[in-house]
């Protein structure tokens, strides 16, 4: 009897999505009942952001509906790789949490890259393979995915460890003008450099960036903005 139950407990979650797995309870008796575990599958969207613009949350929304995630997670870079001049962390992540906010629950900032820096001790270039391995070694509620733009795909080989990182977590490519295939959906070739541009002219960002973004860019005076709207 208590065989033929646990396997009506089975087959009662066959239909279940993909990311639900059937496991033990907590205390790991096996005479306690199975239950539905829900692993939250998360795209992690690394950059700068400096600033966020709409093409990072077209990249966002284009990515959730299209592959196999629940969550975006816009993770801006400490210090660049390349030790590029860069927007205070702070700053960047402020903004990544507002443009995040308009998107929706699915979507948020996470501020991992500044905690590495932080156990470091000192600024260091920040590398995905990194990133990716504190984020899974902090929870088990989580399986991660990387989303990168097609502008992105030649560079992979080139990364920190790349073919480890190839095997830790799958690789989702955004198809990103003008580096997709002609016949394809792409995102518009919008890039934080034209919006600090336009910024630095005096020039309106409107349209490219979302409008409370531009409100805080404005407010703290970055990229040689001034308060007028």
């Amino acid at each position: 009897m208590r065989t033929r139950e646990r396997r009506n407990r089975f087959r009662a979650m066959t239909p279940a999505q993909d990311n639900h797995i059937a496991t033990k309870d907590a205390t790991g008796n096996p005479g306690a009942g199975w239950y539905t575990k829900v692993i939250v599958r998360v795209g992690l969207y690394g950059g700068s952001f400096d600033p966020p613009h709409i093409g990072h949350l077209l990249a966002a929304t284009y990515a959730r509906a299209v592959f196999p995630i629940d969550e975006v997670w816009l993770i801006p870079c400490h210090t660049h790789a390349f030790a590029k001049e860069l927007a205070p962390f702070e700053h960047r992540l402020a903004m990544c949490e507002i443009a995040a906010a308009t998107l929706g629950p699915w979507c948020r900032a996470n501020a991992i890259e500044r905690d590495i820096a932080e156990v470091a001790g000192a600024p260091s270039p920040s590398r995905t393979i990194d990133t990716v391995r504190a984020l899974a070694s902090r929870d088990s509620e989580h399986s991660f995915a990387l989303i990168i733009g097609s502008d992105l795909v030649n560079e992979i080989p080139s990364w920190h460890r790349s073919a480890e990182l190839s095997r830790l977590c799958p690789i989702h490519v955004v198809p990103r003008q003008p580096f997709a295939a002609p016949d394809a959906p792409a995102i518009p070739d919008v890039s934080s450099t034209t919006v600090r541009a336009q910024l630095a002219e005096g020039a309106s960002i409107a349209g490219l960036v979302p409008h409370n973004v531009a409100a805080y860019i404005r407010r703290h005076h970055l990229y040689g903005a001034t308060a007028a709207p």
